[in-house]
């Protein structure tokens, strides 16, 4: 596990906030809302790396801060695009493993993750920041994503 422990932060992101009330429907609606992000990224200032979007969410969030953001990264925040967020990380240490399949399987993923982040006697943050950096310099489809999870741990 050790080679997979990392401390990221402070990060700062700009995107649109998602939300749903199901798992499904946010498994529909976060392709169309990276696809609407992909198409804004002219209007993106100062992003640290054009090639990574990141899904950023608190598995145990209050209402200000439920729901999933599709974001990029930047270095500072600087106009703000219309119907687009900002969101302050701050620095925190993650358990991070790479998901390459199907969208529909990420959660088993996730639940490997959560299992050797218990073995290691670490301690899953449901209230921090999770963030999922995906990688469009490879492809991303419907049939198979490319991205890195990053889970908060202490």
């Amino acid at each position: 596990m050790n080679n997979n422990i990392i401390t990221k932060g402070p990060l700062l992101f700009v995107g649109f906030r998602l939300q749903c009330k199901t798992l499904e429907e946010y498994q529909m609606e976060i392709p169309k809302v990276t696809k609407k992000l992909r198409s804004r990224l002219d209007e993106i200032v100062h992003q640290v790396d054009e090639h990574f979007t990141y899904g950023i969410f608190k598995a145990e969030a209050d209402e200000s801060e439920d729901g999933y953001w599709v974001c990029m990264q930047v270095h500072r925040v600087q106009n703000i695009p219309i119907d687009m967020e900002v969101i302050h990380v701050p620095e925190i240490k993650y358990a991070m493993i790479h998901h390459e399949g199907l969208p529909k399987d990420i959660h088993q993923t996730y639940r490997k993750l959560h299992q050797e982040i218990e073995r290691a006697k670490l301690k899953h943050q449901p209230t921090k920041w999770t963030l999922e950096e995906y990688d469009h310099q490879k492809e991303q489809t419907k049939h198979m994503i490319h991205v890195t999870l990053y889970d908060p741990i202490s």
